[in-house]
């Protein structure tokens, strides 16, 4: 499972820097995530066309109306993170922002899973959250 999560954190880290270091130096912003959302619509198409019981289930259309302003909430608060995080991303060093943002992510996904999804509580966890503030800290 390690490697397998450090493989795929390293793809993610050069996917980054590329972002970072062409893609963001030639686009602006709204222009990188037009083009980008634009290739996974082709995408998502793409594979709707090919598993078609999936992506036109008969129970797809009632839950997308019943859940609209849920998903319309979802959608507001992944844009502002999206643009927040890209701005970031072309404003900031990367070996500072990356590292911080992934202890910040931790950190949160912790409370947040032990506060609403009532996950478990142990001491390895709290060391660990203790230890994660220490390193935001330390990274700036």
């Amino acid at each position: 499972m390690h490697l397998q999560i450090g493989i795929i954190s390293l793809v993610y880290a050069a996917l980054i820097l590329y972002r970072k270091n062409v893609l963001l130096r030639k686009f602006n912003i709204q222009t990188w995530l037009m083009i980008k959302s634009g290739l996974m619509f082709v995408m998502l198409s793409i594979a709707a066309l090919i598993n078609q019981k999936t992506f036109f289930d008969k129970d797809v259309i009632p839950k997308l109306r019943q859940n609209m302003i849920t998903i319309i909430i979802f959608i507001c608060f992944t844009l502002l993170e999206v643009f927040g995080w890209l701005y970031m991303l072309k404003n900031s060093d990367m070996s500072r922002m990356i590292p911080l943002n992934s202890v910040y992510i931790s950190v949160f996904s912790a409370l947040l899973g032990i506060a609403i999804l009532n996950e478990n509580f142990s001491y390895k966890t709290g060391a660990g959250i203790i230890f994660a503030i220490i390193s935001i800290y330390l990274l700036n």
